[in-house]
């Protein structure tokens, strides 16, 4: 079993990722898609990795 600290930081990691993923996908897109989900989507995991650690 992995420790609340180790937890977390594989859900940073996820968040680091999916910004990632967003800037990737925003830089070859046109303005036609709407890639703000992936932004909302990691912040969404960010709070969910910060309220499993409290």
């Amino acid at each position: 079993m992995q420790s609340a600290l180790d937890q977390f930081r594989i859900s940073i990691g996820r968040v680091r990722d999916l910004i990632a993923l967003h800037n990737s996908v925003k830089a070859q897109a046109t303005s036609a898609l709407d890639v703000s989900d992936i932004l909302r989507a990691s912040l969404v995991l960010v709070v969910s990795a910060l309220d499993s650690g409290v």
